[in-house]
């Protein structure tokens, strides 16, 4: 979760926090290892060494949102419904707090099929879907 300064001083980006934490992900060895592929596979989320989530009932998005100017973002969503509208979203936070980002989206369809992200959603998508739809059922 990006971090802010504090809602009294009004400091902080006044922008709506992407990735909240909105469920509880128990340590387990899936998440161990599906952590370890995510820092394998992406530059960001390996310099913080773990990321950020939410889970909606369309999708998943995980990834690293910027709490300070130059600081990078990169997001990865998960689609629950259909594995092409998969997508990451990388970019730069240019103002303060973490605001202010220029960004590109790239989905899963317009990949060449070899790339990273190709291979790390064909490897984790039925899976994660799975574990997913238990979290759901849960809440």
């Amino acid at each position: 979760m990006r971090h802010r300064k504090g809602g009294i001083t009004g400091l902080g980006n006044p922008e709506p926090c992407g990735l909240d934490n909105n469920i509880t992900l128990e340590k387990s060895e899936f998440w161990d290892k599906f952590l370890e592929d995510c820092q394998n596979n992406f530059k960001t989320i390996a310099n913080y060494t773990g990321f950020d989530f939410h889970l909606s009932k369309y999708g998943f998005a995980f990834g690293i949102e910027p709490s300070y100017k130059y600081d990078d973002k990169q997001v990865i969503y998960i689609d629950l419904d259909n594995k092409e509208n998969c997508y990451i979203e990388q970019g730069r936070a240019f103002g303060y707090y973490g605001s202010n980002c220029l960004t590109k989206i790239k989905f899963y369809r317009e990949y060449k099929r070899s790339c990273k992200f190709i291979r790390f959603i064909d490897k984790w998508y039925e899976k994660i879907i799975d574990k997913l739809k238990e979290l759901q059922n849960e809440k």
